[in-house]
C-alpha cells in the first residue's frame, strides 16, 4: 500500500500529466469542466454581474442581496428576524450520503456565522441521467445524510424539489431566527482586535489533487472530518466575548472573505494576517508546493489584487485564496479578551481555533 500512498513520491514522476484525459463523450458542459470546487463562482464575477440588476426593495428586508451578508435577514417582528440562506454544490465526492451531510452542514453555517438559530431547511435534487433504481438510491442516500446533520442541529425539513440533469447536485435553502440585538455582521470595527479562526484551510487543494487522484487519503479524511464538524458549538462559545466582525470561510477564501469584513465599513479598518499562524491541514503545504490549487483560486486573488501589495499573491501564499467547503468562523474580539476566547473554544473541541491577525486601523490587507 505504501507505494500508492502519492505523500511518499519526493517528485512527481517525469511521465505524470496532471491534466486529466478528456473523455470523448461527456454530458457536463464544457466550461464546468476546470470549476474544481463545487462550481463556486468568484467574488468579482459574481459582483459585477448583481450590481447590473434592478432589484426591488422591501421595507421588511433588512439585509439584502447587495449588503453581502452571509444571510439576508427579513423582520418578522419587534422581538424577532429570519435569517435566509442558501447554497449548492456539485458532487465533489462519490458518496451521497457523505455528500448531503456536508452540503447540509455548509448551510446551516450561514445561519451560525450570524449568531442566529437554525430552524428549518429545504432540499433541492439533481440528479444524474439513470434508471429508477439507481435514482430512488440517490435520494435516499443523499436525503438520510442531509437528515442526520439537521435532526442533530434541531432543523426541520419542510420542503423541496427534485429534477434531472448533467450531474449530481444538491442545493439546501435554510431559515433561521435572531433577536435584532444579537445579530452578528461582517464589519470590522475596533482597530487593535484579534482575528481569531476556527478550523484549519486546505480542502479547496486537497480535493483539487484528489481529483486528479494525487492526495493522500489520510489527508482526504481529515478534511472530510473537518467539513462534518458543526460551527454551531463555535458560536455558542464566542457568543460569551465581545465579538466584532463574524463569517464563515467558503469559497473566496480566507483573503476574500476577510476583505468582505472591511469592504462595506465606513470607516478606516484593514486586517493583518500573520501567515505562519494559519492553521492547515496536515499535507496541504507540499500540495501546494507541487502545484495543486483549486481553479477557482486565481479567481479569488485577482478579485483582491488591486487592494494588495505586489509581494502577495496566490504563488506565494496560496493558503490565502484557497476556497473552502464548510470552512470555519472567522471573527474578531477585543486584545485583551483573545486568549481567554482560544482557550474557551478549545476546551469545546474547536481544537484547531487560534489567533491569525488583527485589525488595523487603516483600509488595507497587509500579510506578514
Amino acid at each position: 500500500m505504501k507505494r500508492f500512498q502519492s505523500k511518499t513520491f519526493s517528485v512527481k514522476p517525469r511521465h505524470f500529466d496532471k491534466t486529466m484525459p478528456k473523455p470523448k463523450t461527456t454530458l457536463v458542459p464544457e466550461a464546468w469542466e476546470s470549476n474544481t470546487c463545487g462550481s463556486k463562482l468568484g467574488a468579482s464575477t459574481l459582483t459585477l454581474s448583481l450590481n447590473k440588476l434592478d432589484i426591488p426593495t422591501n421595507d421588511a428586508v433588512l439585509l439584502g442581496v447587495k449588503d453581502g451578508e452571509d444571510c439576508a435577514l427579513t423582520k418578522v417582528s419587534e422581538h424577532s428576524l429570519c435569517l435566509q440562506s442558501l447554497d449548492q454544490f456539485r458532487a465533489f465526492i462519490s458518496d451521497p450520503y457523505l455528500l448531503g451531510q456536508i452540503a447540509a452542514q455548509h448551510a446551516l453555517s450561514d445561519i451560525y456565522a450570524m449568531g442566529g438559530v437554525a430552524k428549518t431547511a429545504q432540499v433541492g435534487l439533481t440528479l444524474g441521467a439513470a434508471n429508477k433504481k439507481i435514482q430512488q438510491e440517490d435520494i435516499f442516500q443523499l436525503m438520510s445524510g442531509v437528515l442526520d446533520i439537521l435532526t442533530k442541529s434541531a432543523v426541520s425539513l419542510v420542503g423541496g424539489h427534485t429534477g434531472e440533469g448533467a450531474e449530481l447536485a444538491i442545493t439546501l435553502a435554510v431559515q433561521g431566527e435572531i433577536a435584532p440585538e444579537q445579530v452578528l455582521r461582517k464589519q470590522l470595527t475596533e482597530p487593535g482586535n484579534k482575528l481569531i479562526l476556527t478550523k484549519p484551510l486546505g480542502t479547496g487543494a486537497i480535493f483539487a489533487a484528489n481529483m486528479l487522484a494525487q492526495a493522500n487519503g489520510k489527508l482526504v479524511d481529515q478534511a472530510l472530518s473537518s467539513m462534518l464538524q458543526s460551527n454551531k458549538t463555535a458560536m455558542k462559545i464566542i457568543k460569551s466575548f465581545s465579538v466584532s466582525g463574524c463569517t464563515d470561510i467558503t469559497g473566496f477564501g480566507l483573503l476574500g472573505h476577510a476583505f468582505e469584513m472591511i469592504g462595506k465599513n465606513t470607516g478606516q479598518v484593514g486586517v493583518k494576517i500573520d501567515y505562519q499562524a494559519i492553521p492547515l491541514f496536515d499535507g496541504v503545504g507540499e500540495l501546494f508546493a507541487k502545484g495543486y490549487y483549486a481553479s477557482i483560486a486565481g479567481e479569488n486573488y485577482r478579485s483582491l489584487s488591486a487592494m494588495l501589495g505586489t509581494d502577495v499573491n496566490n504563488q506565494k501564499f496560496p493558503a490565502l485564496f484557497d476556497p473552502q467547503t464548510s470552512g470555519g468562523l472567522l471573527f474578531s474580539v477585543p486584545f485583551d479578551q483573545a486568549e481567554a476566547c482560544v482557550n474557551a473554544l478549545h476546551q469545546n473541541g474547536v481544537a484547531s481555533a487560534c489567533v491569525i491577525g488583527e485589525v488595523i486601523g487603516r483600509r488595507e490587507i497587509i500579510v506578514v
